[in-house]
């Protein structure tokens, strides 16, 4: 497997309509709400609270709520202590285990559109550094049980099929 950036974060249409609903909706109370409340020009203060309330949520999603994942996935693209990486995505699997609506309504609660679960993304990424890793029946064996729990995944389904193959070729060599 030498594929050098994993596929991470195929994006939901619809949670592309829903991110831009909130953000309307934010920016139009921004603006109601500074043209009744501040001083001239409350259009333009309006305005800028709503972004800055957006920038806010944002930053504190990604530095709390989506810490390990963030950082399981800098050190999975830059190739680099793949090991911590598996455990901050494991780490970050126990969180979405205690606290499935994050997951489950992450249109709205991480302002994400991933067409995919985070907890999906997170058992196909541990799959992905264990095969950079070398534990090639750790990542199959992962990948597996991504499929038990998310049987329509593209990326476990061909990742499977792509050690299936690899194997297959090297059992033929060594004949």
């Amino acid at each position: 497997m030498s594929a050098k950036i994993p596929i991470t974060r195929p994006v939901s249409i619809f949670g592309v309509v829903v991110l831009a609903l909130i953000v309307s909706i934010v920016v139009f109370l921004g603006i109601v709400m500074g043209k009744a409340f501040l001083p001239e020009p409350g259009l333009l203060w309006g305005l800028a609270a709503a972004v800055f309330l957006i920038g806010f949520y944002m930053a504190f999603v990604h530095l709390f709520v989506l810490a390990d994942f963030n950082k399981g996935l800098r050190l999975l693209l830059a190739e680099k202590n793949l090991e911590e990486a598996t455990s901050l995505f494991e780490r970050f699997l126990l969180l979405l285990g205690r606290r499935r609506w994050i997951d489950r309504w992450r249109f709205l609660v991480l302002l994400s559109p991933a067409a995919i679960t985070y907890r999906e993304m997170s058992l196909v990424n541990i799959a992905y550094c264990y095969a950079h890793l070398g534990e090639r029946e750790k990542s199959k064996a992962q990948y597996e049980q991504t499929l038990e729990q998310f049987p329509d995944s593209a990326i476990a389904s061909s990742a499977l099929k792509m050690i299936k193959t690899f194997s297959q070729a090297k059992n033929e060599k060594v004949k």
